[in-house]
């Protein structure tokens, strides 16, 4: 074999070994660039999920005061009004939360943690006992059920499209039994 004619496959062969190295390193970058997206996707994920649980405890914590005060006859609505609904503005009655209770809650105002009431309905059940004391008398079980809508949102988002939020939906049920009322 000649001499010349070897080292022209010595030259050829070079540049495949550059072409090659110049591949694999591109690939490489683009594997290391991937890699990077999903470390850094992740870390937003797990930020925003953090962020969500936070403002479903926010909302729960809200839930819980909005129920005791349900319970006890004292919810306000709009600036200290009892809290009503109509059909044609189902959102009119914003219920009063303290500020206390939202810097409580980590909060700094309460801008971004409201709650609307959505109505109560009320469900009667009659019954006459044929025995007892109430023998003959007609009995009224009254059923109220109320309903109210949370939301929690963070102030500190990351994303200002589509803040982390958290939306609990309320529904509680008191029941008025009279004496002699058979189940």
């Amino acid at each position: 074999m000649p001499k010349g004619f070897n080292m022209k496959t010595v030259n050829n062969q070079r540049g495949t070994v550059l072409v090659t190295a110049l591949s694999l390193g591109l690939i490489g970058i683009m594997l290391v660039a991937v890699m990077w997206h999903i470390i850094k996707s992740s870390t937003v994920s797990t930020h925003q999920m953090n962020s969500y649980n936070q403002e479903l405890q926010i909302a729960r914590g809200t839930g819980n005061f909005l129920m005791a005060k349900m319970g006890d006859d004292s919810l306000t609505c709009n600036g200290g009004m009892t809290c009503s609904t109509s059909p044609s503005t189902p959102t009119a009655s914003k219920i009063d939360i303290p500020l206390g209770l939202c810097t409580a809650l980590g909060k700094a105002d309460c801008t971004s943690l409201y709650a609307y009431y959505r109505g109560a309905n009320n469900l009667s059940a009659f019954q006459i006992p044929d025995t007892g004391p109430q023998a003959g008398t007609q009995l009224e079980k009254v059923t109220s059920l109320q309903a109210i809508t949370v939301y929690a949102e963070n102030e500190q988002s990351l994303s200002t499209k589509a803040p982390e939020q958290a939306i609990i939906d309320i529904i509680y049920k008191t029941e008025f039994i009279p004496d002699g009322w058979v189940e």
